[in-house]
């Protein structure tokens, strides 16, 4: 007699945890991607802050005032990539968790006294 492997699980792409994966994969790469062209757009926008900022002060300061330079950009995109990286990492834990069966144990049984005291209780509480 041949064994009969029982094959029934469902498929992958019926988990949440799968589709947040993969969004947040596609965000990972693109930032990734187009991070040069986010920063040189970011760099010329805030170029165009940082001179409007300096237009206000020379008309409201005195002479000898010189607004503090920044080194570097202002705003970075290096949160959101860490964001969108631990989303990833989360989202394939929980997916592996949810694969391996992990969560799918569910409580011990109950026997039939404890059964009966937890539907007596309810029935108090509900009255």
């Amino acid at each position: 007699m041949t064994p009969v492997f029982h094959t029934a699980t469902r498929p992958i792409t019926d988990s949440p945890w799968f589709w947040v994966c993969l969004f947040a994969t596609f965000g990972v790469v693109m930032l990734v991607s187009f991070s040069s062209k986010i920063g040189r757009r970011q760099a010329q926008i805030e170029r165009e802050y940082l001179a409007r900022q300096n237009a206000g002060l020379t008309t409201s300061q005195p002479e000898d005032f010189h607004p503090p330079a920044t080194l570097g950009r202002i705003i970075s995109i290096n949160p959101l990539l860490l964001v969108l990286c631990l989303i990833v990492v989360l989202a394939w834990c929980f997916l592996w968790m949810q694969r391996s069966k992990f969560w799918t144990k569910g409580p011990p049984p109950l026997t039939s006294d404890a059964a009966r005291s937890r539907a007596n209780h309810s029935l108090e509480e509900s009255v």
